[in-house]
């Protein structure tokens, strides 16, 4: 009987998958930088994550990472970026920065499927493709995992709009959008240009 139950117990984890979720936010990466994301979690165990490295230099870096909640898969190394029917063929490749924790925010968003994730890939974003973004009627993902290959993820707008609004954003604007509870006294802050929002409650960022 018991073993039955931890079988039930297992296959329900198993089968298990969050709400559909999209999510719009700035995170202090450190004193000189921050990012931008838009996340995605839909129908499908596909998470998407479209990143922009913002730094005070304004050297910008996009990004799209991405991964699946399902467990023994494995998100594969090359995808395809179709903007109204102009095909980008993208490599994943790592980045300069520390993939753990930049843009991790959304990494929590989906507790308790830690377990269930697969690898992660980062796919570079040129200038072209984000330039193309910016007016694209139809935006769609051809990806292949370990057991399904040429899978289609369409971008839909208002997930677009997202995106759009993640990467128009500049550095100087992160007071706008990273509203942190401050609960240290003024003689105790730490030194850094991210306290400048003193007492703000923690909110989840607006889309508007």
């Amino acid at each position: 009987m018991k073993k039955a139950l931890l079988a039930m117990s297992m296959m329900a984890m198993l089968s298990w998958t969050p709400a559909q979720a999209i999510d719009f936010y700035c995170e202090p990466e450190d004193d000189n930088t921050v990012s931008y994301s838009a996340f995605f979690y839909g129908a499908t165990k596909l998470e998407t994550t479209y990143i922009k490295l913002a730094p005070k230099s304004h050297k910008d870096e996009y990004w799209l990472r991405m991964s699946e909640l399902s467990a023994r898969d494995k998100v594969l190394d090359t995808i395809i970026i179709n903007i109204d029917d102009s095909k980008y063929l993208i490599k994943s490749s790592t980045p300069d920065f520390d993939t753990t924790s930049v843009a991790s925010v959304s990494y929590s968003n989906t507790a308790g499927t830690e377990s269930l994730r697969t690898n992660i890939r980062f796919f570079k974003l040129t200038p072209e493709i984000v330039s193309k973004l910016r007016t694209a009627k139809k935006v769609y993902i051809i990806y292949s995992t370990y057991k399904i290959i040429n899978q289609t993820a369409l971008l839909k707008d208002s997930h677009l709009a997202v995106v759009n609004k993640a990467f128009s954003l500049e550095y100087e604007q992160y007071p706008e959008y990273w509203k942190p509870r401050n609960e240290g006294r003024e003689s105790d802050e730490l030194p850094t240009h991210l306290t400048k929002n003193k007492n703000s409650p923690v909110s989840a960022l607006s889309l508007d």
